[in-house]
């Protein structure tokens, strides 16, 4: 039975194992709002909406061309095409990357969470708490999708015990818009690296009693007996959203005034 448990720590020593649970959670919900805020500020600022524009008519020229040269576009040459079109005709300014986390147009979220009339008028913007509703309603929509997807936001924090000692693994899809939340884990002084796998070398910094011990301990905690047997605390979760929201935040800093009178 193969086993590979890549990202994994120890809890040192001497550390009350739900103390730092409750101070992981706390860190990685921060991250977490971080990384939205990003979205939300790219949204707001048209970011977003540019970099779908540019991908719309990339789209478009790309098909264009495609019909021109008599290619035919199918599933197996699609991406390979595609690339070959960027590297060799498509225009400086649509391969222009603004650094925007999420391509979507204000009307595309309108719409989406029932506002397409007003989404038809001119001048309408999504404002923050459109976002987050749009946000809290694609991640909904994903719980039951299998599918990579950027808004498979679930982050979730694993503890089990083996023996006298405490063993956590993060858990956070590398493709979603939260991915990294949980990167700090691997420079906490609390922690220790801690993983294993038995499908390539070992890290040249472990030992190898130390390797043979990791071997141990994961490949009894992946027995089904025991790996079962764990606490586990949800850092983000659908139901728990409000919690890395940065709308109200957002809300607020758009409300205040730019200047204020400062009393002499």
């Amino acid at each position: 039975m193969s086993t590979k448990v890549y990202t994994a720590y120890r809890v040192q020593k001497g550390v009350d194992p739900f103390t730092l649970l409750w101070d992981l959670k706390q860190r990685g919900q921060l991250e977490a709002k971080k990384r939205l805020k990003l979205i939300f500020d790219d949204i707001l600022n048209g970011k977003a909406e540019e970099a779908a524009r540019r991908i719309h008519q990339q789209n478009v020229e790309f098909r264009e061309w495609a019909e021109a040269n008599d290619h035919e576009i199918t599933k197996a040459n699609l991406f390979p095409l595609f690339n070959t079109w960027v590297e060799e005709h498509c225009a400086p300014e649509l391969k222009k990357k603004n650094g925007a986390v999420m391509a979507v147009t204000h009307q595309k979220i309108l719409t989406d969470i029932g506002r397409e009339e007003d989404a038809k008028g001119n001048g309408v913007k999504a404002g923050a708490f459109d976002i987050d509703r749009w946000i809290h309603l694609n991640y909904g929509q994903q719980l039951t999708n299998l599918q990579r997807n950027p808004w498979a936001l679930d982050v979730t924090i694993t503890l089990r015990r083996y023996r006298t000692r405490y063993y956590i693994i993060p858990y956070c899809d590398t493709a979603c818009a939260v991915t990294g939340s949980l990167d700090f884990l691997a420079t906490d002084e609390r922690l220790e690296e801690f993983g294993y796998w038995d499908n390539s070398d070992k890290p040249d910094e472990v030992t190898d009693h130390e390797w043979a011990w990791r071997s141990t301990v994961w490949n009894d905690l992946t027995k089904p007996e025991l790996w079962g047997q764990f606490v586990a605390v949800d850092v983000v979760s659908w139901t728990g959203y409000d919690a890395v929201s940065p709308a109200l935040e957002i809300a607020q800093e758009l409300a205040r005034p730019e200047t204020q009178d400062v009393p002499e």
